[in-house]
């Protein structure tokens, strides 16, 4: 029999080497598999060897006890994409031995993409740089379904993978595949293209004698400048381009519209603030003193509607002729399809179902899907709660008679000449309805 006193001290010698044991464990935890198979493989002699100094001193023993601590967390260091990228040169800068074990066990930990704020609202989006090729495009102007397409597209992106960008400057096609935009609208992760809205158009290339020309002369107009292309069928991009036009006598009265009776709305919300600027030499000679520094927004509800829609016209009527040259130099470009305004109204569906074929859009997604988020943004069937945003604001409805305005400005051979010149270049019969003109009031 073993006396207690003898038990008790192998009991505590055990205790006393099994305390040693596991704190000799956690002072030297292996990062990864590699170190652990590095202790595995040392001589008796360095396993047994617990002087802390020696243990500080080897390289390959300071990284193995010093990578979790360095570590960061991987899932911040991973792109939208799931790729890495390189890590801040602070995490990089190694001793040679340091650098050979982790070229031995794995690549340095990558640092997390810059976060850019959104411009537009209070997004917050990670910004992937090059941006994923371009899918579609649909270029408008003003009064010609802008906010109806920015609204759709803005739903339907998400369900396709696509980012949704809305572009309010003039973006060379050449150049879009840079992402050159104003703001960023929606960024959807996983990404595989994008959708590109242009509210103005796309950048053109002007000559030196483009600000001579006189602001009826629709000829001048039309050659001063065209689309930077190249004049390819196809640009550098795998895109296509939807490009909407409307009716100029119908879009130039939509827009006098809007900005009269709704121009209080716009400067408070931020939406327009150049309507705040004088446009009073844009008048007839004896009414410029009258309105002098009055904002443009005031002048409109004070000017009678004829000399108005005048003014509208010489204030934006460039956006007129950027269609009628846009239309004109996509004609005959088989990535783009030229579409009238007019014909969303007449055949809502189908339009839009054509639109879509273009785009491609079909390809990701059911057709019946797509036409069933579209047909929410159509007019006739439009659900109610959506009709205060969509409608009253931007469609023009029972605010003064047009027909009668129609009839007046008609009579300014001037501005008729015009605004026929740029509806027949927009594929237009005429901007004036002949059989609407001879009606008897």
């Amino acid at each position: 029999m073993v006396s207690r006193p003898i038990l008790l001290f192998i009991v505590g010698i055990s205790v006393f080497f099994l305390i040693y044991s596991i704190n000799e464990r956690r002072g030297q935890a292996p990062a990864d598999q590699s170190s652990l198979m590095y202790q595995h493989h040392t001589t008796p002699s360095k396993q047994n060897n617990t002087n802390s100094e020696e243990k500080d001193s080897s390289p390959d023993a300071q990284e193995s006890s010093n990578l979790n601590a360095k570590m960061p967390d991987q899932s911040s260091l991973l792109t939208n994409d799931g790729t890495a990228t390189p890590p801040p040169e602070s995490e990089t800068t190694n001793t040679p031995a340091q650098n050979s074990s982790a070229t031995d066990n794995e690549d340095p930990p990558p640092p997390p993409k810059p976060e850019v704020k959104d411009r537009s609202k209070n997004r917050v989006v990670v910004k992937r740089d090059p941006l994923p090729p371009a899918v579609g495009v649909v270029a408008t102007h003003h009064k010609t379904g802008t906010m109806m397409f920015q609204t759709m597209f803005e739903m339907l992106c998400p369900l396709m993978g696509l980012d949704y960008q809305q572009m309010k400057g003039f973006v060379p096609i050449e150049t879009l595949d840079l992402g050159e935009t104003e703001r960023y609208t929606m960024i959807s992760e996983n990404a595989t293209g994008r959708m590109v809205s242009l509210m103005q158009g796309f950048k053109e290339g002007c000559n030196e004698t483009s600000s001579q020309c006189y602001w009826y002369d629709f000829a001048c107009m039309l050659a001063s400048c065209n689309l930077e292309d190249g004049g390819k069928d196809e640009p550098n991009l795998p895109f296509r381009v939807v490009h909407v036009v409307r009716n100029p006598v119908d879009a130039l009265i939509s827009g006098y519209s809007y900005h009269r009776y709704h121009g209080d709305e716009l400067v408070a919300n931020g939406a327009e603030m150049w309507l705040m600027k004088p446009k009073h030499m844009v008048l007839p000679e004896h009414l410029r003193e009258k309105y002098e520094g009055m904002p443009y927004y005031k002048m409109l509800k004070e000017l009678d509607p004829v000399d108005g829609v005048r003014a509208e016209f010489a204030v934006l009527g460039g956006g007129m002729y950027r269609g009628a040259r846009h239309y004109r130099d996509f004609e005959n470009r088989d990535y783009a399809l030229n579409m009238h305004f007019e014909d969303f109204g007449r055949d809502f569906t189908g339009t839009m179902k054509q639109a879509f074929k273009h785009l491609g859009l079909d390809e990701r997604m059911e057709m019946k899907r797509l036409l069933e988020v579209a047909n929410l943004f159509n007019v006739k069937t439009m659900p109610k709660e959506m009709e205060q945003d969509l409608i009253s604001v931007h469609v023009t409805q029972g605010k003064f008679d047009k027909t009668k305005l129609k009839k007046v400005l008609y009579k300014d051979e001037e501005l008729r000449l015009a605004l026929d010149a740029i509806a027949r270049a927009q594929g237009y019969k005429w901007a004036f309805d002949p059989q609407e003109m001879e009606q008897t009031e």
